[in-house]
């Protein structure tokens, strides 16, 4: 396995940092300016812990086994997994560290046992497993750990000029790891490059962007949202600046790894992220194609979003991104369809809200369907 982040993995800690960012996309990405969608409150409990937190909850440690192939190396393997509700570690993944160890702390971890979580709580855990010292190492881990939290807690609060100077500061820590562009750069990236667009810094952002999409085309990708949001906040800045070819070409190179994200066997949690993070893609490149005037593939492209869109963990973000479609139906003659459309939208709004099921939306492939004649 590549190595990945010493501070997050992406495919675990997921959840409790995009309810705080998804919040803020319908005012990048409204299909007007200034319009903001409704929101829907988080679904269930996150708990987040640090390696810290995480060892003060460890009731049982079992010692990692040296492989016989790494009898001379020594190393630190950060391990990142999910606590169930009987205390034990499960999606138990190696996140950095030598690879040849990767193995052996996956099944030392998974052996361990921790306090049982609060019911109704989802816990998310990280770990250093050492195989023979390496202090150093551990060190400018948990240094990068703390600097890049300093930056998640400064853009949670709107403090995008603190947190950009922090993951600027984490990502030159990320890129002395033994793997220079390993996921720790690659989520460093993600979030410098969301907190530059808030900034106004869009060149800056721009290069970032580039920067994710050469990493995720030449290399395995763990945990594919944080990038691909952060490719969401450049298209959106091509878009509100009619910068449209530019716009395509990112949404070009981001589909397929997004996609192969979204099929990959992950937490059901993590899963869903991705699935908003594709919907939010679709609609990007369907308010793209109904500019191009290329309205058929708009609306496919709207119909895949729509059939996602009861799947993913924030839909109420999302609805304001469909208006395009509607006033395309409506200028087409389709008032029915497209009022079936705001309905609804109205009401994945309002079940979001109460936390009820997602309905399935129109059927947008019966293009005779809705027509006043």
């Amino acid at each position: 396995m590549r190595t990945t982040t010493p501070s997050r993995s992406r495919r675990l800690r997921i959840a409790a940092p995009l309810l705080l960012i998804f919040p803020a996309l319908p005012v990048c990405l409204a299909a007007n300016p200034g319009e903001q969608a409704t929101q829907s409150p988080p679904a269930s409990k996150y708990e987040d812990l640090t390696v810290e937190q995480t060892a003060r909850r460890l009731i049982r440690r079992v010692d990692p086994v040296h492989p016989e192939n790494a009898k001379s190396q020594s190393g630190v393997v950060l391990v990142g997994f999910f606590i169930d509700a009987d205390g034990m570690p499960i999606h138990v993944q190696a996140l950095t560290g030598p690879v040849v160890f990767h193995k052996a702390a996956i099944a030392a971890v998974s052996r361990w046992r921790y306090r049982v979580p609060v019911p109704g709580t989802t816990t998310i855990a990280r770990a250093y497993v050492r195989f023979d010292g390496q202090p150093e190492q551990l060190q400018r881990y948990r240094e990068y750990d703390r600097v890049f939290q300093a930056g998640e807690r400064a853009f949670s609060a709107g403090n995008y000029s603190d947190a950009a100077s922090s993951f600027s500061r984490a990502l030159e820590l990320a890129e002395t790891f033994p793997d220079e562009m390993n996921q720790a750069t690659l989520q460093t990236m993600s979030y410098l490059t969301m907190s530059l667009v808030h900034l106004g810094r869009f060149d800056d952002a721009e290069s970032l962007g580039l920067r994710i999409l050469d990493f995720v085309e030449t290399k395995p990708v763990a945990s594919p949202e944080m990038p691909g949001i952060a490719i969401i906040y450049v298209v959106a800045t091509y878009m509100r600046t009619m910068r449209f070819e530019k716009a395509e070409a990112f949404l070009d190179r981001t589909a397929g790894f997004i996609e192969a994200g979204a099929q990959q066997r992950v937490h059901p949690r993590a899963r869903a992220f991705r699935l908003q993070t594709q919907c939010t893609l679709l609609l990007q490149r369907a308010a793209l194609l109904i500019v191009r005037k290329e309205f058929d593939k708009a609306e496919e492209n709207y119909g895949k979003a729509a059939t996602l869109l009861p799947e993913t963990p924030v839909p109420a973000a999302l609805t304001e991104m469909f208006r395009p479609l509607i006033n395309r139906l409506q200028v087409t003659g389709r008032g029915a369809l497209a009022i079936r459309m705001e309905e609804w939208l109205t009401e994945v709004r309002v079940n979001a809200a109460q936390k009820k099921p997602i309905p399935l939306p129109p059927d947008l492939a019966r293009k005779n369907e809705g027509q006043l004649d």
